[in-house]
């Protein structure tokens, strides 16, 4: 693969060191969304917010940093709320249930139940630590139990907030409510691995209860959010079961989130690749996270709210893995070496660059005119790099310790 090793090797380099100095700053074992060292962390409360959802943990294992996903799960654990929710984040120095504003909006990102049991499950595995799983048995249950008393009948999906901007046919919604792929595809591996883990501890039927909605949420997604005619994933359903017809990337997690290949993920990536891809007017064979057709003809785009639009170079890492999957390794070489490009000397990956609208939080520009890139190093899409990377590393590559 012709790709930039020299920079990968550095950026790989530069991510694990950013995750140990953010969760070596403060000693209750939370690591920060965003390196305050770049960007002063201005996006995620000053620097100082958890979020569960993050692809980390097992990039963390791979790595050798046991021991930061060990604590890092300590710290959700007293993070956890009494019906065994956890919110949308949590501040790093005040590791408690969230108790301010809009309390109920926080809890709607449900998916965070699932990406902290997803955690614990791949902790497990990789350790075999029986004494750490008989202690964190309790958090990993009532996690579980939270999801299953969540799960929605009628649909037999688990509804939530998804965090995102989506385009649908008459018009644009931020942050919708509803029956998310994402969302589901999440929820479903945790409650895998909370069954997993009472199966090793001989709770069979605890075991039982949560594959049998792990089951249902899979099966309801195939029947609700699959769409015959497109040979795509929808991206979701309104709380009423309307479809959400337009695209985002987000329709790609089933398979992202379980490291697994098909057909029907394959005609779905292909859907949305035709959608996102080389559609940037200044950042040529990038892709888009999703779809910014408002902003390019002028109109109305809740998309100036936020930190701005443009290619998602963070994303481009899921891209290329998936692009590898999808036995496609030219074009993954290509956004590789788009990830390498548009990365600076600080050689944390950005979530996204700036090319159609600056956004109205921070002081960012348009590219080429500095700054561009917004949030280097955030953690979410720093996993999708340091994902992208593990399977780098067994290719030869790069190497896992330099």
């Amino acid at each position: 693969m012709n790709v930039n090793r020299e920079k990968l090797q550095a950026m790989l380099d530069a991510s694990l060191e950013s995750i140990a100095w953010r969760q070596d700053k403060y000693p209750t074992g939370g690591i920060v969304e965003s390196d305050e060292r770049f960007d002063n962390g201005f996006l995620y409360g000053a620097g100082k917010a958890c979020y569960p959802r993050t692809a980390l943990a097992e990039p963390l294992l791979y790595f050798g940093m046991e021991d930061r996903l060990r604590r890092i799960i300590a710290f959700w654990k007293t993070c956890q709320d009494r019906d065994g929710s956890w919110g949308g984040s949590f501040k790093v120095d005040e590791p408690w249930p969230y108790t301010g504003p809009n309390r109920d909006r926080h809890k709607q990102q449900t998916d965070t139940a699932g990406y902290v049991l997803r955690q614990c499950g791949a902790y497990y595995r990789h350790t075999r630590d029986a004494e750490w799983l008989k202690n964190n048995r309790e958090m990993i249950d009532r996690g579980a139990e939270y999801l299953i008393s969540v799960f929605d009948e009628k649909y037999r999906m688990i509804p939530g907030r998804e965090e995102a901007i989506i385009r649908e046919a008459d018009g644009e919604i931020d942050s919708p409510e509803g029956y998310h792929v994402h969302i589901n595809a999440a929820c479903e591996k945790g409650l895998r691995d909370a069954a997993e883990l009472a199966l090793s501890i001989g709770h069979e039927t605890k075991a039982g209860r949560f594959a049998t909605y792990a089951d249902k949420i899979k099966e309801a997604m195939a029947e609700h959010l699959w769409d015959e005619k497109e040979h795509r994933y929808l991206w979701g359903m309104d709380t009423q079961g309307k479809p959400f017809r337009g695209a985002m990337w987000f329709s790609l997690m089933p398979w992202y989130i379980n490291c697994v290949w098909d057909e029907k993920a394959s005609s779905t990536f292909r859907y949305l690749w035709e959608r996102f891809y080389d559609k940037d007017p200044l950042i040529r064979r990038s892709y888009w996270s999703n779809d910014f057709t408002d902003l390019l003809e002028g109109k109305h785009s809740y998309h100036t709210k936020y930190s701005g639009a443009g290619p998602y170079i963070a994303v481009s890492a899921a891209i290329a893995q998936m692009l590898i999957w999808d036995g496609r390794e030219d074009l993954a070489a290509e956004q590789i070496n788009l990830i390498t490009q548009y990365t600076d000397q600080t050689n944390l990956i950005c979530e996204h660059i700036n090319t159609i609208h600056p956004g109205s939080e921070g002081s960012f520009r348009i590219y080429p005119e500095e700054p561009y890139a917004v949030d280097r190093g955030n953690l979410m899409h720093m996993s999708f790099f340091l994902n992208l990377a593990m399977l780098l590393c067994d290719r030869g590559i790069i190497q896992k310790n330099s």
